[in-house]
C-alpha cells in the first residue's frame, strides 16, 4: 500500500482526537475494563523533548480517534505526586513510555 494511500485511509478514519484520561489510572483502567478495551497508557513529563513531541504531534491526530472503539487512551504526567501510585507499579526509566 502506498504512503499516500494509507495517510489518506488514516486522515477518514476519524474527524475527532481521542479523548484521553489524564493523570487518573484507576479511572482509565475502570472505564477499560467495563468497556472491555484495551488500556493505552503514555507515561510521559513535561521537560522530556519527545514526549511533548508525541502528545502535541502524533497521539492527538484524529486518526488514533479510529481506535477508541477498542482502545481507552490515558496520559500519566510522571512529574506529579499523584501519579505516585501509577510509578510505584509501573516504574519508568524512559521516556516516554508506552503501555498497553
Amino acid at each position: 500500500m502506498s504512503h499516500l494511500l494509507l495517510a489518506a485511509l488514516l486522515s477518514t478514519a476519524s474527524s475527532a482526537a481521542p479523548k484521553l484520561i489524564e493523570d487518573d489510572y484507576a479511572k482509565a483502567l475502570a472505564e477499560a475494563k467495563k468497556a472491555k478495551k484495551l488500556l493505552f497508557v503514555d507515561a510521559w513529563a513535561p521537560w522530556c523533548h519527545t514526549c511533548v513531541f508525541m502528545r502535541e504531534h502524533v497521539l492527538n491526530q484524529p486518526a488514533f480517534g479510529a481506535f477508541e472503539k477498542d482502545v481507552v487512551f490515558a496520559g500519566i504526567d510522571t512529574e506529579k505526586t499523584s501519579n505516585a501510585p501509577f510509578l510505584d507499579k509501573f516504574p519508568v526509566n524512559i521516556w516516554p513510555t508506552l503501555f498497553f
